[in-house]
């Protein structure tokens, strides 16, 4: 959970999130909790190689990854071959 509020602390838009010009912040740790869970995701599945969400739709009322991309290990890739967490 800390290293996702700093993650999310470094994107360029971060104080859009905070709210501006009227708008209402949204939940930064329903955000972060959602980072949390798709860490989670990737870690419990080593098959998958890469995924990529753009854009992720985030508002003070909904969170919603609009698109997806994910691509998965060969499959001729032994398990115990494939990469470790760096974390």
């Amino acid at each position: 959970s800390t290293l996702a509020h700093l993650l999310m602390k470094k994107i360029k838009s971060y104080a859009l999130l905070k709210g501006q010009r009227g708008r209402r912040p949204i939940d930064e740790n329903r955000l972060a909790d959602i980072l949390v869970r798709f860490s989670e995701l990737i870690v419990d599945n080593p098959r998958i190689q890469e995924c990529d969400i753009n854009p992720l739709l985030v508002t003070p009322d909904e969170i919603i990854a609009l698109d997806c991309r994910v691509v998965l290990h060969d499959l001729k890739i032994a398990d115990n071959y494939l990469p470790k967490p760096a974390i």
